[in-house]
């Protein structure tokens, strides 16, 4: 256990200054995998609850992606969001408005470390509802 939460906590670190396509030296997804399966879920469902005309979707996950996904809505950096406190069971709120158009999160983006530390490939984009 000690050896796997030593490993996520570098390879977070690597995330955090946009290297996100690191993968766990223990195997995992990058972390460009986990923003985009992320964002991909977000999207679907919300597409999902547009097209059925509801108002609330609840989805359950565990902290460390909770965490990314929440650096993504709130535009906040990895390490920010690291530091939230999520108990066990806690609920989190994201609101999606369906009509607007994606946000589209780049390379120098607070999540990978902003304009003056991201490393994070010139390529990087992650869209998701805003």
């Amino acid at each position: 256990a000690v050896e796997v939460k030593a490993s996520m906590t570098t390879i977070y670190g690597k995330w955090a200054i946009g290297n996100i396509d690191a993968k766990p030296e223990l195997g995992g997804e990058s972390g460009r995998e986990v923003f985009e399966r992320a964002a991909s879920a977000l999207t679907i469902l919300a597409e999902y609850a547009a097209k059925a005309d509801c108002a609330s979707l609840v989805a359950v996950s565990h902290s460390t992606y909770i965490k990314m996904l929440l650096s993504l809505c709130m535009n906040i950096s990895l390490i920010e969001a690291a530091k939230m406190e999520l108990k066990n069971g806690c609920i989190n709120v994201i609101d999606i408005d369906m009509r607007k158009p994606m946000t589209t999160i780049g390379h120098d983006s607070p999540v990978f470390g902003g304009a003056l530390l991201s490393i994070a490939p010139m390529d990087t984009r992650i869209a998701i509802p805003s």
